[in-house]
């Protein structure tokens, strides 16, 4: 990593050491003549980051958070350093150029490390140390209309501040970029403010309280106004069952499209916009995510303009690090049975049925082979049965030992949109995609994820997904359409894939 660095000792923000880094930072900017990242950790306790990122929220900052608690690891993130943006077919590629840019120090070699030139060091040790790139992608590669106009078809973000949560414990670090005009007195006191208040942040409550909820209920309670799914919610009942009749109906029609062999398989999607009565805070709903779907990614993404997308997504895209890529190939969906022993009939049909099978078996092909010519790829010949809080899908894990080092960006660009998220052929599936949706997708089953410096990451498929706007939130679900498909069945699987926001919501809205 090339950035001047160092570790301070907590509850020492504010001391000299902070204006050494500063002042170095500030030295090589103006000797090569080119921006310089500054950064340095700080050990935060066993404080919780999703209670940090609500005591550090700012008007007009970004934000980010993620968190999968099976794995026991949590980040959030906020402020800007540096964004990174890009749009178009190569957006990808672009912007693996610009992290890695960034990350090279913008091209100074100089050496980097603590305070005596030594590597850095900070309590815990482990992947809480360095400067991170946040964010996410859009599904194609350009977006149209006002719905995601704050967000970007590619952007990550250096953040200002990170804390990152590991085996018990937190650890933050600070990010600014120092330009070679800089002036020293301010680049020093714009750091210690952040240390500061990323310390204070960390005091005020180890844990975000997760808020009473009813339980995982298909329907909403009074007070939401929702458009656009099932009778049973509070909506206008033309509206709904104007949305079931053109699902059902695009269903039937690729279905048949199938049949006839313009292609093997296409996902499509549907959406659900509640309109709540006040706007409802985030971190509640980030909260009750991650304490009733512990297997998923819980992810929220604010740009920084107003709008935010956040969700719980079972589906990881690409985890980096120890030499090897895993991969999942997610497809096929079943319900959660009532007792243990329609659950394991529930199981056994997923397992046993040809439609399921044939529909995973074409996702773990297509993730094969967007990845086999760069390197070993292993994979169980049997999918296992991965059980969340409301569904069961199958699940493979893919795991590539490259032949020569992949930057995360660039494999992401190689592998979006998986079969699971879009279909194959990509192209026939895309077509289908515009015909029949009537939204436009923004990020719903995109890349959406992290990175460090030192090329470890993990980045998920940003489903069971909302966009909050003031008081409107819009849900996304779809499913995978094949040959055999059953229009009724299919609706059901998109409306149980709806629960997750919605159940979050009860006591939030």
């Amino acid at each position: 990593m090339q950035t001047p660095s160092s570790t301070l000792p907590a509850a020492q923000a504010d001391s000299p050491g902070i204006f050494r880094i500063a002042e170095k930072a500030l030295n090589e900017a103006r000797a090569n003549g080119r921006p310089r990242l500054l950064g340095f950790g700080l050990p935060l306790g066993g404080a919780d980051p999703l209670a940090i990122l609500s005591a550090m929220e700012a008007k007009g900052e970004p934000r980010f958070f993620w968190e999968h608690p099976a794995a026991g690891f949590t980040l959030a993130a906020g402020g800007a350093a540096h964004r990174l943006r890009a749009r178009g077919k190569d957006r990808f590629e672009e912007i693996a150029a610009q992290v890695t840019q960034v990350f090279n120090g913008w091209g100074d070699s100089a050496p980097s490390g603590g305070p005596d030139g030594g590597p850095d060091t900070e309590q815990g040790g482990g992947p809480g140390i360095g400067p991170y790139a946040i964010g996410g992608f859009s599904f194609f590669d350009r977006m149209e209309g006002e719905e995601w106009a704050d967000f970007q078809p590619a952007e990550l973000i250096v953040p200002e501040w990170t804390a990152v949560k590991q085996d018990g414990h937190c650890r933050g670090w600070i990010s600014l970029l120092v330009m070679p005009e800089a002036d020293r007195e301010d680049i020093h006191g714009r750091a210690a403010t952040l240390a500061k208040r990323l310390e204070a942040a960390a005091s005020r409550g180890k844990v975000f309280p997760v808020p009473l909820r009813d339980g995982i209920h298909t329907g909403m309670r009074e007070g939401i106004h929702a458009e656009g799914d099932d009778p049973g919610a509070k909506q206008n009942p033309g509206q709904a069952e104007s949305s079931r009749t053109h699902w059902i109906n695009s269903v039937r029609s690729v279905s048949g499209r199938i049949r006839e062999g313009q292609l093997d398989k296409v996902v499509l999607a549907r959406v659900m916009d509640l309109q709540c009565p006040s706007r409802p805070s985030p971190y509640p709903i980030l909260a009750a995510l991650r304490a009733n779907y512990p297997e998923c990614y819980t992810f929220l993404f604010d740009p920084g303009e107003g709008k935010v997308y956040l969700g719980a997504s079972p589906e990881r895209m690409a985890r980096f690090g120890e030499g090897k890529i895993e991969l999942a190939a997610l497809a096929g969906t079943v319900p959660r049975g009532a007792d243990p022993s329609s659950d394991a009939a529930h199981a056994r049909y997923l397992l046993d049925n040809p439609k399921e099978r044939e529909e995973h078996r074409i996702v773990v092909e297509d993730i094969v082979e967007a990845v086999r010519g760069l390197g070993r790829v292993e994979f169980p010949e049997t999918p296992q049965v991965v059980k969340l809080n409301n569904l069961q899908h199958l699940s493979t894990p893919i795991t590539l030992f490259p032949n020569t080092p992949q930057h995360p960006i660039a494999l992401l660009g190689k592998l979006h949109p998986t079969a699971a998220v879009g279909g194959r052929p990509r192209e026939t599936a895309f077509r289908l995609i515009g015909e029949f949706e009537q939204f436009e997708r923004g990020w719903y089953g995109s890349p959406i994820g992290w990175m460090n410096a030192r090329g470890e990451g993990e980045f998920a498929v940003s489903l069971r997904s909302g966009l909050l706007d003031g008081n409107r939130l819009r849900l996304f679900a779809g499913g995978g359409i094949m040959a055999d498909s059953e229009p009724e069945r299919e609706y059901e699987e998109t409306r149980i894939k709806f629960q997750p926001l919605l159940s979050a919501l009860n006591g939030t809205c």
